[in-house]
């Protein structure tokens, strides 16, 4: 194109599997021109209705411009898909999250399903800018304290405080090392590729329904705009233990892509930090879910893993889930994870896990903390007392479980089986036999959820 003028072509289609199609529909008209001589408008106009494609197909856009002497320019490309669904072998499809919300994009409503790739990259490409600038605001004060030299991460807490003598106005005294603050802001990409799963099922009402209510919600007063993950009460989002979910819908993690199993509670016991402070109504939905699991039982019984290679053993066979024990997990992608039984881990009995009661009943003080509880009776702060109560009972009831089948010498403390070789270690670190009354681990987790539970 001419001096400042921006001439973008595209190639709607090519297929990479085949060296034919690649060389061209790809190569060589790149090489011969610098692009793909098809303008953006009448590519966007003749596949308007979409492409039919294959597995390996593929797209191109190319930008092409002339350059003075010196001179700089930047040119922001997006790429989106529009995917609306989730499936699972065994039960119900999901809408997911995103789908309530991009038919508001440049205000479009005839998009459908499925074909709103184009409107999401363009609301990118407008508002890219805006992104960014919010980003940097809400790192910068992380990343100036990696820089900050008056202050250290052993300093005594009361030196941190804003009235410290040698605090610099607007400028951070506690130092943290940069590879921390890295690590706080690129590790934070797991909430999103660990297998998120975000929506609602769709028994409840189907895509259809679910973009109708959407469209209510939005019109709403304060609408989805600015929704955080803390969208809605805690009455609403405690609604999660049923199958439509509240406000925010259900939401769930793999514990990893080599144990894909949702909502993994002693995994969420550690890892949830980034939930629990930056979208804590998302934690309370996924805290709901588990302490909905504890009513929740599964006669049939499974073979566990644990012994599959001994030779000459039967499998060891255990019921999948006792009712009255926290759950492991809240199932996984190959059957139907958040809607089915808990309980898809099979490698050792998980109904006799030591550490999973205590760990749901301090989770759920944790988000109670967050909130402004345990600050005195007559504080107003914290989940609201009637939620508290009805999540409260099966935390209690779990560890009261426990107790009554494992505390054999009445101290208050569970012990660890000494003989169950077959079903493998009975708590979460199964590479770690523990053996004895009481084990540092298990029984250190016992000690705090009584108190945290007289409130």
């Amino acid at each position: 194109g001419g001096e400042g003028r921006l001439n973008v072509t595209v190639l709607p289609l090519y297929d990479v599997g085949d060296a034919d199609s690649i060389l061209s529909k790809f190569w060589r008209p790149f090489e011969r021109a610098g692009g793909f001589g098809r303008d953006e408008s009448a590519a966007a106009n003749e596949h308007d209705g979409g492409i039919a494609a294959g597995p390996l197909s593929a797209c191109a856009v190319s930008a092409a411009f002339t350059l003075a002497p010196g001179e700089r320019r930047n040119v922001t490309f997006a790429a989106a898909w529009d995917l609306p669904a989730s499936s699972f072998p065994r039960g119900v499809g999901w809408a997911k999250r995103y789908t309530r919300y991009h038919g508001s994009f440049i205000h479009r409503r005839d998009v459908p399903r499925g074909a709103a790739a184009p409107d999401i990259a363009t609301e990118a490409l407008l508002r890219a800018d805006e992104w960014e600038g919010d980003i940097a605001r809400w790192q910068r004060g992380f990343v100036q304290s990696a820089a900050a030299k008056d202050a250290n991460l052993d300093d005594p807490p009361g030196r941190r405080g804003r009235n410290y003598p040698g605090r610099v106005r607007d400028r951070p005294t506690l130092r943290r090392p940069a590879w921390l603050v890295s690590a706080l802001f690129n590790e934070l990409y797991y909430l999103v590729d660990g297998g998120t799963l975000w929506g609602r099922p769709l028994t409840v009402a189907g895509l259809e329904g679910d973009v109708e209510e959407s469209e209510a919600s939005t019109a709403a007063p304060g609408g989805w705009r600015g929704e955080d993950g803390e969208g809605g009460d805690a009455e609403d989002v405690v609604g999660n233990g049923g199958e439509w979910g509240g406000t925010l819908g259900r939401f769930g993690l793999l514990e990893s892509f080599d144990a894909p199993v949702y909502n993994a509670l002693d995994v969420h016991f550690y890892g949830s930090w980034p939930l629990a402070m930056l979208w804590p109504g998302l934690d309370l939905a996924v805290l709901a879910d588990l302490a909905a699991g504890v009513d929740s039982e599964d006669d049939e019984e499974r073979a566990l893993s644990w012994n599959a290679r001994d030779a000459g053993r039967a499998p060891e066979m255990r019921k999948r889930k006792v009712r009255g024990s926290a759950p492991r997990d809240l199932g996984a992608p190959f059957d139907a994870p958040l809607t089915s039984s808990p309980n898809a881990f099979d490698l050792t009995d998980v109904n006799r896990w030591k550490d999973l009661a205590p760990k749901l009943m301090l989770t759920l003080a944790r988000a109670h903390a967050l909130r402004g509880g345990f600050r005195g009776p007559d504080d107003p702060g914290g989940i609201p007392r009637d939620v508290l109560r009805r999540m409260f009972r099966p935390c209690y009831e779990s560890l009261a479980a426990q107790l009554r089948r494992f505390d054999g010498n009445g101290d208050g403390l569970i012990e660890h089986d000494d003989d169950d070789d077959r079903a493998g270690p009975d708590h979460s670190f199964v590479a770690w036999r523990a053996r004895g009354d009481t084990s540092a681990y298990a029984g250190g987790l016992w000690l705090p959820p009584p108190r945290a539970g007289a409130g």
